[in-house]
């Protein structure tokens, strides 16, 4: 260890414990991987070992820096300033609280990680010096990281089966419910009219044939490999016919549905529109089919062209008891010889299609009565590039 200058100690830190304590630890932190640094009540190095060169990277030695004013060691590193934020300001907070802090990881500029520990030397209620120890914690804080988020996405996953399996049983319940119900009646003789109740199961069966096809469709798109179509289309344009398309739906429910625009440009985007399209139609159609009579579903379109985002808020205006009524609604029965609308297993296929072309759909909390289900998409513009 090399020799501290007599006047780089102040009559404050003359005494001799810290340097006897500091002597002795030389040879034990020489070889450590635990970055060291060791200074007095004066900001003097008192000790520092190869492993703090390497975490901190600085131009200099161990024994360089031994009675060396910390400020001036700072000045030292090779880093960017910024890069050190977080330890500065770690180091400031130790400072000033005097109280001993363990295992806090603070960035080193945005590849690296460090663990820092502090401890305040003090003996008989003097202060004589502050330690820190500093180790390298970039592998093991992205592997912790990576696990978090591998954990977060198992629990949105299992969070994401249970509303499915709660969904589809109910979609599927009400038809077989009414199969079973027109079967015995049949079956017992008891129905005054033999066709009205065949027009009854034929409905029904459609309507269980549809829902399978739903099921199988979204099983494809979860699973990754459905081959998309893709191509470029008017984004816009085809929310239009959508909207246009749903209106005979919300006619039959006594809904004004609305399409709210400010859009004049043509909104282009790259991939499958047939997916694309069945996504809209079920997200605006499970709306609808949850609104009461009278209520009012607006679709209101918004694009964000520095985010490269483009959004369709569906919202009816009729509060309703939670947000599971617009993924759990029981379809309304249709007029006869119409398809049955409505469908919670559709909102399902919509969300996975959104996030199968980059997207997402969320329902979100009431807002002022309103349910609303906003849906957001990548764009790009005319030219071929995204738009971010």
């Amino acid at each position: 260890m090399t020799d501290i200058p007599p006047s780089a100690l102040s009559e404050h830190t003359g005494e001799s414990e810290i340097l006897n304590l500091a002597t002795y630890m030389e040879p034990m932190v020489r070889g450590l991987q635990t970055g060291i640094l060791m200074v007095n009540v004066d900001r003097i190095v008192l000790m520092a070992n190869d492993a703090l060169i390497s975490q901190l990277e600085v131009r200099a030695t161990p024994k360089q820096l031994v009675g060396m004013n910390a400020g001036d060691m700072l000045k030292l590193r090779v880093r960017p300033e910024e890069d050190y934020r977080e330890v500065d300001e770690f180091i400031r907070v130790c400072v000033e609280s005097g109280e001993p802090l363990h295992g806090v990881e603070l960035a080193l500029g945005t590849d690296q990680t460090v663990e820092v520990d502090f401890v305040p030397i003090v003996e008989d209620g003097r202060l004589l010096g502050r330690l820190w120890g500093i180790r390298n914690a970039t592998e093991r804080t992205a592997a912790r990281r990576t696990l978090e988020r591998r954990n977060e996405e198992l629990s949105r996953l299992a969070t994401l089966k249970t509303e499915f399996l709660a969904t589809l049983s109910h979609e599927l319940r009400t038809p077989l419910t009414a199969l079973t119900g027109l079967t015995e009646l049949l079956t017992a003789g008891m129905a005054g009219e033999d066709d009205v109740i065949a027009e009854a199961v034929r409905r029904n069966v459609e309507r269980m044939n549809a829902l399978v096809e739903t099921l199988l469709l979204l099983a494809r798109v979860e699973s990754g490999d459905f081959p998309l179509e893709i191509g470029d289309f008017d984004l816009t344009e085809l929310l239009r016919r959508k909207v246009t398309g749903a209106t005979s739906t919300a006619d039959f429910l006594s809904v004004q549905l609305r399409l709210v625009t400010d859009a004049t440009s043509r909104v282009v985007m790259t991939g499958d529109e047939k997916l694309i399209g069945q996504m809209l139609h079920h997200a605006i159609v499970s709306v609808i089919s949850s609104s009461g009579n009278g209520s009012v579903v607006d679709v209101r379109v918004e694009t964000d062209d520095e985010e490269g985002r483009w959004a369709v808020e569906i919202a009816n205006h009729r509060p309703h008891a939670s947000t599971d009524s617009l993924l759990f609604t029981r379809a309304p029965q249709a007029e006869p010889g119409t398809q049955a609308i409505g469908s919670g297993l559709g909102i399902t296929l919509a969300r996975a299609i959104a996030e199968r072309h980059g997207g997402s759909l969320d329902i979100k909390p009431p807002e002022d009565g309103d349910h609303i289900v906003r849906v957001e998409l990548p764009m790009r513009d005319l030219s071929g590039n995204r738009t971010r």
